[in-house]
């Protein structure tokens, strides 16, 4: 069976992770103590006791679950993994045998699969909307494009989206060798793009820029290499770069992009564990993957790509 997760739609990837987290598991959201005391909001958040997204589930190693993100989805369920897996220090020491099981790690084998769907992993240019550099877009926690509903010092999905910090991101989160990764991808014309998408796949096709090396959390700055973004970041989906969305990368100190383990297939292989299995580029825009308004993709079509996931899944159990 399937089920769907709601999640806050401008919250940092953090913050989503441990929303997801409290709804599968059936518990009050928490946030972390020190992350939420770095980042000036609430510990606690919604409480899904009683209302467990998978009913009578007991989430265990004998019992794994399978992941499936769209968008800033594939970022939320990497880090959920990540958490699940080693936990946070941090979380520990700020609050003891207080401490959410989410930050305590050690919880292998509870997740099966990761399949990330028109991801950006490594960022989007889309967050530089309306300015001609990268740093100015984000300084304030928006863009022209994106609205995030408070700033929460830099705690929001539009932060984490943007390329210097969504490479950091990437460098924290290990691929973990009984796990499986599948990753889909698309680009597509800007010129016969959804109306809905078509200013800012348009945008995105012509933009060529340089990243501040630099990003803030929490009210601190961190300083990484900065990154040219050229023509090779120019084909989208309408909200995700191809490069983006391709495999996640990040930067050695000198900055060399260095990949996730990973290989191309076509969809026959049989898979391994513990590397990315990317899939050929889709002809799909970014809401194509998820049935979007005035799509290109039919509902036949859709309907064959996720019974291909679906049991793509299944057979790896």
């Amino acid at each position: 069976a399937a089920y769907m997760e709601s999640v806050g739609p401008d919250s940092s990837c953090w913050d989503r992770a441990c929303e997801l987290y409290a709804q599968i598991t059936g518990t009050l959201t928490d946030y972390g103590a020190a992350h939420s005391a770095a980042c000036g909001h609430e510990r606690y958040g919604t409480d899904y006791t009683g209302r467990q997204l998978i009913p009578d589930f007991t989430w265990d190693a004998e019992h794994p679950i399978h992941l499936v993100g769209h968008s800033f989805g594939g970022v939320t369920i990497r880090l959920l993994l990540d958490l699940m897996i080693d936990g946070n220090y941090d979380e520990v020491a700020a609050s003891g045998d207080d401490t959410s099981p989410l930050f305590t790690g050690g919880h292998t084998g509870f997740v099966k699969s990761i399949s990330i769907l028109a991801a950006p992993s490594n960022g989007t240019t889309a967050v530089y909307v309306g300015s001609s550099d990268a740093g100015n877009a984000i300084s304030n926690g928006e863009s022209g494009t994106f609205n995030a509903n408070v700033v929460r010092q830099y705690d929001n999905a539009l932060n984490d989206m943007s390329v210097d910090r969504a490479c950091a991101i990437n460098a924290s989160l290990q691929l973990q060798p009984d796990v499986y990764y599948f990753c889909y991808y698309g680009a597509y014309p800007s010129d016969s793009i959804s109306p809905t998408l078509k200013a800012l796949a348009g945008w995105m096709s012509g933009y060529q820029g340089q990243t501040p090396g630099s990003y803030t959390v929490a009210g601190q700055t961190y300083y990484v290499p900065s990154q040219s973004l050229g023509v090779e970041w120019q084909p989208n989906d309408g909200m995700v770069n191809a490069v983006s969305g391709y495999c996640p990368y990040h930067l050695d100190a000198s900055g060399m992009q260095i990949f996730d383990d990973h290989r191309d297939v076509n969809g026959g292989e049989t898979f391994s564990p513990g590397e990315w299995n990317i899939f050929p580029q889709y002809t799909w825009s970014h809401l194509d993957f998820i049935g979007g308004i005035n799509g290109s993709v039919s509902a036949d079509t859709l309907r064959g790509f996720y019974r291909d996931l679906a049991q793509r899944i299944t057979n790896i159990e």
